[in-house]
C-alpha cells in the first residue's frame, strides 16, 4: 500500500506509490532549475536548469514523464511561479506550492552550506520526498479557465514565432547585417526600427538622428550609436531585395508581432488574475511570511 503524503498547505492527501517521483523546481527570475528524486531521496538525474518560455516548459515536460507518478513541489517566489504552475497544473501534475521560509529551515537541518539553484531545487525535491506535504487544491472550473488561457497563450507564442520567421528570411534578402546589432528581431527595438526602416535602401535613406530619437517601448529611445551604425551597415549591405514586397512582408510582420506581444502580455495579466480569484491566492495569503505584496508582485 502506498504512504500518505502530510499537510503542509491546506490540500488533500496523495495515495504515494513505489515509483513515486518527486520533483523539485527551484524558481528564478529568468531560469528555473529542476531535480528529481525517488521515494528514498536518491536523485534520479542531475540538476536541470530550463528557460521560461515555450520551449523551456516542453523540456520540463519531457522530462518529468507520466503526471501520475510524479508530485512538484515549488517555493511561491514572486510571481515567477504562476505561468509554470498553471503550464504544470492543466497537465495533470499534483504539485505542491510551498513557503520559502519552511524549505529554507529544511536545508539549515540538511546542513547544507552550500546554496545554488541545483542544490535548492535537489533541496525541495527531498523536501517533498521526505514532509510529503499536500497538493496545491485548485477548483475545476479554474482548471479549465487556466486551461484554456494557456492554450490560447501558446498559440499566440506559436503565431509569434512564426511572424519572427518571416522577419529573419525577408532580412536574410534584404538586410542580413541589422541582426549584427540587433539580434533579437521579434524584440520590441527591432521591430520599432523596422517598420520604419524595413530594408537596407530605407536605412540608407534615413536621418539616423530622426531614428535615435524612436521610443520603442514607450520609454526607451533607440539611440545614436545603434543608429548611426544601422545607416552606416546599409550603405555596404549585400542585401539585394529592396522592392516594395520585401518592404511589406517586413512592416506587416513587425507590425503582427507588437501586437501579438500586447496580447500576451495581457493574457499574462488574466493568467495571474485568475490565480489569484481561487484558491493558489488564497492560500498565498495565508503561507506564514508571505502577505498581499508578495502574492501580487
Amino acid at each position: 500500500m502506498g504512504t500518505k503524503l502530510g499537510s503542509e498547505a491546506p490540500g488533500h492527501a496523495i495515495t504515494v506509490e513505489r515509483n513515486m517521483r518527486f520533483v523539485g523546481i527551484d524558481i528564478g527570475s529568468e531560469k528555473h532549475v529542476v531535480a528529481i528524486v525517488d521515494e528514498t531521496g536518491k536523485p534520479l538525474r542531475k540538476p536541470i536548469p530550463f528557460s521560461q518560455d515555450a520551449s523551456g516548459y516542453e523540456r520540463l515536460r519531457s522530462m518529468l514523464g507520466e503526471a501520475a507518478d510524479a508530485f512538484v513541489a515549488m517555493e511561491a517566489t514572486g510571481h515567477y511561479w504562476q505561468n509554470l504552475f498553471a503550464f504544470l497544473h492543466a497537465a495533470g501534475f499534483q504539485i505542491a506550492l510551498l513557503n520559502p521560509t519552511r524549505t529554507s529551515r529544511f536545508a539549515a537541518e540538511d546542513l547544507r552550506r552550500a546554496k545554488t539553484d541545483a542544490l535548492d531545487a535537489l533541496g525541495i525535491a527531498r523536501f517533498a520526498q521526505q514532509k510529503r506535504p499536500a497538493a496545491t487544491p485548485m477548483p475545476d472550473a479554474a482548471t479549465l479557465e487556466l486551461r484554456e488561457l494557456m492554450r490560447l497563450r501558446d498559440r499566440l507564442v506559436q503565431d509569434l514565432g512564426d511572424r519572427a520567421r518571416q522577419v529573419h528570411r525577408a532580412l536574410d534578402l534584404s538586410f542580413p547585417e541589422l541582426t549584427d546589432h540587433v539580434r533579437d528581431v521579434a524584440s520590441a527595438k527591432a521591430t520599432t526600427l523596422l517598420v520604419v526602416c524595413p530594408t537596407a535602401e530605407k536605412f540608407r535613406a534615413a536621418d539616423p538622428k530622426v531614428l535615435a530619437e524612436l521610443k520603442y517601448d514607450g520609454r526607451h529611445v533607440i539611440g545614436l550609436e545603434l543608429a548611426k551604425a544601422l545607416c552606416e551597415a546599409a550603405k555596404t549591405s549585400v542585401g539585394r531585395h529592396q522592392g516594395t514586397p520585401y518592404e511589406l512582408q517586413i512592416r506587416y510582420a513587425c507590425e503582427d508581432i507588437a501586437t501579438l506581444r500586447a496580447r500576451i502580455r495581457k493574457l499574462d495579466e488574466d493568467i495571474s488574475q485568475s490565480l489569484d480569484r481561487h484558491e493558489v491566492g488564497k492560500l498565498l495569503t495565508t503561507i506564514d511570511g508571505i502577505g498581499d505584496n508578495t502574492r501580487r508582485a
